[in-house]
């Protein structure tokens, strides 16, 4: 039994926005902040780069081969060995926990604001109730996710409101580039966090109506979308804020409403809401993952049980659960949100080399969308140099 096509080009494209927005820029806008300070927005820029070259790649694969499975689909497609596959598999459950351990640090700076108690215990309370959920049987329809992307696009264009008057002093005329560009890009690597997501679109090929010709469109369009947001909140928060405050505070997006007199309890639901829902999603992209690739012989058979009440993988979901708890107790939000991007990226040039090597080996270009080769090439450069940055700047 095939899957229903019932996703339009409108559906799938608030899905990869959603997927994309997630909870990183409430999360991490800060951290951002302090390594770039008022150069915050031009690690944004060069962090939407890299996000634009990977998302052409794999709007080109997903036109090519409109079905589930993403990346372990192309590296299968492109080099035909199972145990690379697989090892795909499990590097991005390893993305989807430190994801989700991230944004759970992000969490708990918000929950203090209600209830002053103790990170890591409001981390393992959300994730063990989470878990449970994600065990009880939760599926996010696109209509859902679509309301929870509303609910974050608000909260964002909220900060944009509060912060419009800040657009009043941009003057392009008097900028400098940095003596220095380690912070710059200690937080564009800080800042990629942030866009990861539009990855995970491409498994619901199977779903969407035209893949072919609506899946490229809708990557292209959440990943501009989501661009604009960044650079108009990464200008406010500059703008706003002072270096002496962003180096004492966690919740910037917060303390810029709170300055304009306003009351932040809205805009901290909103971050809240924005923070469970990318942790859940997080939890139920893993554990399915790892009982796919239980069945395949790829993880221990243990991982392929199905509970039968709820006919959900409880173990696997159970093991998911506890290595988010696990990097969450041992690791920073910085440390952790750095690991993410690095993982990512190593998944993204494995892409960009299957594209590579699909196009050198077939023997005619194929009717669906298609970028000329020199853009997988440059990606690669752009990846690597961009995944080297963090093993040379401190």
């Amino acid at each position: 039994m095939a899957l229903k096509r019932t996703l339009s080009l409108p559906l799938i494209t608030f899905y990869g926005l959603g997927t994309i927005l997630g909870a990183g820029i409430y999360a991490l806008v800060g951290e951002v902040a302090k390594q770039a300070e008022r150069f915050t927005p031009l690690s944004f820029l060069i962090a939407s780069i890299i996000a634009l070259f990977t998302a052409a790649s794999y709007a080109e694969l997903s036109a090519r081969f409109p079905q589930s499975a993403g990346s372990a689909l192309y590296v299968r497609k492109a080099f035909d060995t199972p145990w690379l596959s697989g090892l795909i598999g499990w590097v991005v459950v390893l993305t989807g926990v430190t994801s989700a351990a991230t944004i759970a640090h992000g969490f708990a700076n918000y929950f203090k604001l209600f209830f002053p108690i103790s990170p890591y215990f409001s981390i393992t309370v959300l994730v063990l109730i989470l878990g449970g959920l994600a065990i009880w049987g939760i599926r996010e329809s696109a209509t859902l996710i679509m309301i929870m992307t509303i609910i974050e696009v608000s909260g964002l264009v909220l900060i944009i409101f509060y912060g419009r008057h800040s657009f009043q002093s941009l003057d392009l005329t008097h900028f400098s580039l940095p003596t220095s560009f380690n912070g710059v890009f200690i937080g564009a690597l800080l800042a990629f966090y942030a866009y990861i997501g539009f990855e995970d679109m491409v498994n619901t090929a199977e779903e969407t109506i035209n893949p072919e010709k609506n899946m490229p469109l809708a990557i292209f369009l959440a990943v501009s979308i989501t661009t604009i947001l960044y650079l108009l909140i990464a200008w406010v928060v500059i703008s706003v804020l002072t270096v002496q405050e962003l180096e004492h505070i966690s919740t910037p997006l917060v303390t810029i409403i709170t300055k304009q007199g306003q009351s932040a309890f809205l805009f901290s639901i909103i971050a809240l809401i924005s923070i469970t829902n990318g942790i859940l999603v997080q939890i139920i992209m893993a554990s399915r993952l790892i009982y796919g690739m239980a069945r395949q012989e790829n993880a221990p058979k243990l991982f392929a049980t199905i509970y039968e009440k709820t006919h959900t993988p409880v173990y696997a979901t159970l093991l998911v659960i506890g290595i988010i708890l696990i990097f969450a107790y041992a690791l920073p939000i910085t440390t952790l949100a750095k690991l993410t991007s690095s993982i990512i990226l190593g998944i993204f040039i494995a892409i960009h080399l299957s594209l590579i090597k699909i196009k050198c080996t077939e023997k005619k270009r194929p009717d669906s969308f298609s970028l000329p080769i020199i853009f997988p090439i440059i990606a690669i450069v752009l990846t690597l140099s961009f995944l080297g940055m963090q093993f040379f700047l401190q």
